[in-house]
């Protein structure tokens, strides 16, 4: 059987009809001038057709090459046709379990009932911490090294307790994609006490003698200033950072960033943006509502409180907020979510009740009886409640600014060993 009939010249000046190069393979002419690759065979006694592509995308080398890798299948009794459909079934099977497409099936199925911002936090730390180096990895090609490798790249930044949670959420992720049949056994299910284990330091939860140098500090920090009035706000109203983070203008009161406008003013965080999907009302306090105020001239022509930065629709993210509680002198993350503790403990200790409290927090009572009898909001409390805390920070605020100027007032003229515990 003669082949490689063909040359470069001849497939160039081809006209119309097919051109034959040897043991099946020719090359089809189209009256539009286009030249497609073909081989005939046989296959169970029936003639077929297998296409190679279109030349010149397909060189004549290249056409040969598929022919003679067909030819090889049709020696092992294997139909090109059906290899090749069975080799792109393979390649969507392999698409569709990369580590990406899996971790996005699982927050759709298991992050149903998840709050808004929680979703959507977990979704920023796969992309930011693990698609960029696992997300086109096949679930199956996964080793234990990889893993530990992407999750220590966190670790080093020393963001401890984020290194355990997103150690967490993949093995959380292999796991599903085991119960789905995509994995025979998870690569992450014994990397156990690998990472360093976050440390509590004194600042977890920021000491009520403390809040008011942080508060004056802060009103110097040389960012955006929604940010200063983000962490602010987090100190006032002591709800979790992401119901700040992702807070919407529509949420608030009309009017409620006039602090000149008549009438009590709320905040309602809607059920799907809190940790136990039930709307939260929030009491403003003169002081928020000023910060309100300040806000509005920043952010109060879009739907966010505090877009991100770049734009997008996006809601501003937790480094920021990191960063200016580093310039005000605290580290960690525990500290953000630490105001909380500080306003539980400070005001239990100042004698509000307890209930109000709580439900001030969001905290769901463990009694289901008890939780139903206390679906009463206290809110008139409440209202009291947050309207002393604001005082009760911006005095401490007041009193920590006035100490500061004394002191830079004193280092400048020279008189700082004069000051009291320096």
């Amino acid at each position: 059987m003669a082949i490689d009939k063909l040359n470069a010249n001849q497939i160039r000046n081809a006209r119309c009809g097919k051109h034959f190069d040897g043991a099946g393979l020719f090359l089809q002419v189209l009256a539009s001038g286009n030249r497609y690759w073909r081989m005939k065979y046989y296959y169970g006694g029936r003639e077929k057709l297998i296409a190679f592509g279109v030349y010149p995308e397909v060189s004549l080398a290249e056409a040969r090459q598929r022919r003679d890798e067909a030819r090889t299948l049709l020696r092992q009794g294997r139909d090109p046709v059906m290899a090749r459909r069975a080799e792109r079934r393979e390649a969507v099977a392999r698409a569709s379990n990369n580590f990406e497409t899996v971790c996005l099936e699982w927050v759709r199925v298991k992050g149903y009932r998840w709050s808004e911002g929680h979703r959507l936090g977990v979704i920023s730390q796969m992309e930011n911490g693990v698609f960029p180096r696992l997300g086109c990895t096949s679930v199956a090609e996964l080793t234990p090294a990889d893993i530990l490798f992407t999750v220590r790249q966190v670790e080093r930044r020393g963001a401890f307790d984020s290194a355990g949670r997103l150690l967490q959420r993949i093995r959380s992720v292999l796991n599903y994609a085991v119960a789905t049949g995509r994995l025979m056994s998870n690569p992450a299910r014994d990397l156990r006490n690998v990472l360093i284990p976050p440390q509590r330091g004194q600042h977890a939860a920021m000491a009520f003698g403390e809040v008011g140098a942080f508060l004056a500090t802060l009103d110097r920090y040389p960012g955006n200033p929604e940010t200063r009035i983000a962490l602010e706000m987090l100190v006032h109203t002591f709800v979790r950072s992401q119901e700040v983070r992702l807070a919407r203008w529509s949420e608030f009161d009309p009017e409620a960033w006039d602090p000149k406008a008549d009438g009590r003013k709320y905040w309602r965080i809607p059920a799907e943006r809190m940790k136990k999907r039930r709307e939260h009302v929030v009491p403003l306090s003169p002081q928020v509502r000023e910060l309100l105020a300040q806000l509005r001239r920043f952010t109060g022509n879009g739907e966010l409180l505090f877009p991100h930065r770049s734009g997008g629709g996006q809601a501003m993210t937790k480094s920021g907020l990191r960063k200016a509680m580093a310039y005000a002198g605290f580290q960690g993350e525990a500290t953000i979510h630490g105001f909380r503790a500080l306003a539980s403990t400070e005001l239990n200790e100042r004698g509000f009740h307890a209930d109000a409290i709580e439900r001030q927090l969001a905290h769901e009572e463990a009694n289901k009886s008890r939780r139903a009898y206390n679906r009463a909001s206290y809110l008139e409390e409440r209202c009291k409640m947050m309207d002393a805390w604001s005082d009760l920070l911006a005095s401490e605020k007041r009193t920590a600014a006035m100490l500061l100027r004394l002191k830079e007032g004193a280092m400048s003229s020279g008189a700082g060993d004069e000051l009291p515990g320096n």
